[in-house]
C-alpha cells in the first residue's frame, strides 16, 4: 500500500506516465482540470505539483497551450521512500506530522510492510531507486540487517526501533532499554496501589527485548510483583492487578474484559498502554500511556528529508496519567 503527499501523488503519476512511456519528451501533458478530476485532487495541487516538475526541469508550459514535458530523464530532486509497519492510530499521529513538516519541493510516498519480510525485500527492490532517501521503519527478522544493508548509509534514516543499525546511517528511535524502567520507576509508589504489575507480550508483532529487559529492572530495583505474560489471555488477568499493554488489540480485549466483569479501570484494575493516540484520553474516562511524542518523530523525520544531516537521536518514552492507573 502507497499513500503519497498530494503534491507527490501527481508528481509520481506523472512519473509513472513517464517510465511507462505513456509520453515522450515533446508530448503534452494532461492539463489541470484533467489531472485535478483522475486523481480526485484540488486544482490548487495540481499547480503545486506542476510548480516542483517546472523547478525540476523536468517540464515546461507554453502560455495557452498548457504543460508539456521536457525530458525523460526524472530529475535527482529530493524524493522520499518513507516504510512503517502499518497504519495504527500512532503511526498516523507520525505520518500526519512528518507529511505536513515537509517543505514544497520534497515529495514522500509512505508504504506498509505489515512485518512481512518477503513483502519488506520486495519494497526495497522495487521502489528504493526511485527515491533520494529512505526513512524506515524495520522490525525483528534475520533478513533484516542484509536488506538494510544494501541502502546507502548517507541516505537512510532507521526510525522507530533499532535492533540494528548499519553503520553510518542516521537514526531516530525510542530508547527501549531504559524508557519502562525510569518512566513507571518515576511512578513506583502509585504503581504499589496495584497487587502487581504485569506486561504483556504479543507474539504476532514483536515488541524490542530491551523493553521486557527494562520491565524486569523496573520490577527488580522497586520490588514491585509482577511478570511479563506470553500473551494475552483472561485466565492471566486479575482484579486488582495493573496491566502494561503493547497494542491496541490487547488493549481493547483488556477494556472488554474489565467491562464484562464490572471492574472499573483506575479502581479494580489498572491499565497503560505502550504508546499513546488521540483517543486514548476519550476511552473509559482516560488510558493512562506510556509513548514518545510521534507527532515530534513525525517533525524530526521531516527535518532529516529536509537536511540531509546526519542524525543519531534516541527519544524517551513520556507518561500521560490518565483515570486508568
Amino acid at each position: 500500500m502507497r499513500q503519497s503527499t498530494k503534491n507527490g501523488k501527481i508528481i509520481h503519476f506523472i512519473y509513472d506516465m513517464i517510465e511507462n512511456k505513456m509520453v515522450l519528451p515533446g508530448d503534452n501533458l494532461p492539463s489541470i482540470s484533467e489531472i485535478s478530476r483522475t486523481l480526485s485532487v484540488a486544482r490548487e495541487t495540481v499547480v503545486k505539483a506542476y510548480k516542483i516538475l517546472k523547478q525540476e526541469g523536468l517540464i515546461d508550459s507554453v502560455p495557452g497551450k498548457g504543460f508539456y514535458l521536457l525530458t525523460d530523464k526524472i530529475s535527482s530532486a529530493s524524493r522520499v521512500l518513507l516504510i512503517l509497519n502499518s497504519f495504527n492510530p500512532y503511526m498516523q499521529v507520525l505520518y500526519n506530522s512528518f507529511s505536513e513538516a515537509l517543505p514544497e519541493g520534497v515529495v514522500a510516498d509512505v508504504y506498509f510492510h505489515h512485518n512481512n519480510i518477503d513483502h519488506f525485500r520486495t519494497l526495497l527492490k522495487s521502489y528504493s531507486s526511485r527515491y533520494t532517501h529512505y526513512i524506515i521503519k524495520p522490525f525483528q527478522h534475520k533478513a533484516i540487517p542484509d536488506l538494510l544493508d544494501s541502502l546507502d548509509p548517507k541516505r537512510t534514516l532507521i526510525l522507530d526501533r533499532a535492533e540494528y543499525i548499519p553503520q553510518g546511517c542516521s537514526v531516530l528511535c525510542q530508547n527501549f532499554s531504559v524508557g519502562i524502567s525510569d518512566a513507571l520507576g518515576s511512578i513506583s509508589e502509585r504503581i504499589k496501589g496495584y497487587n502487581s504489575l504485569n506486561m504483556i507480550r504479543t507474539p504476532l508483532n514483536p515488541h524490542p527485548e530491551e523493553s521486557f529487559k527494562s520491565f524486569s529492572t523496573l520490577l527488580n530495583s522497586f520490588a514491585l510483583s509482577g511478570e511479563i505474560i506470553p500473551v494475552f489471555s483472561e485466565d492471566r488477568i486479575r482484579k486488582g492487578g495493573a496491566y502494561l499493554v503493547l497494542t491496541e488489540q490487547d488493549l481493547v480485549a483488556l477494556l472488554q474484559l474489565a467491562s464484562h466483569r464490572n471492574w472499573t479501570p483506575g479502581k479494580d484494575i489498572g491499565i497503560i498502554s505502550y504508546n499513546d493516540f488521540p483517543l486514548l484520553q476519550y476511552v473509559a474516562g482516560g488510558i493512562t500511556s506510556l509513548s514518545v511524542d510521534f507527532k515530534q518523530m513525525g517533525q524530526k523525520a521531516a527535518l532529516y528529508a529536509l537536511h540531509k544531516d546526519r542524525l543519531s537521536e534516541f527519544m524517551m518514552p513520556q507518561l500521560t496519567l490518565r483515570s486508568s492507573l
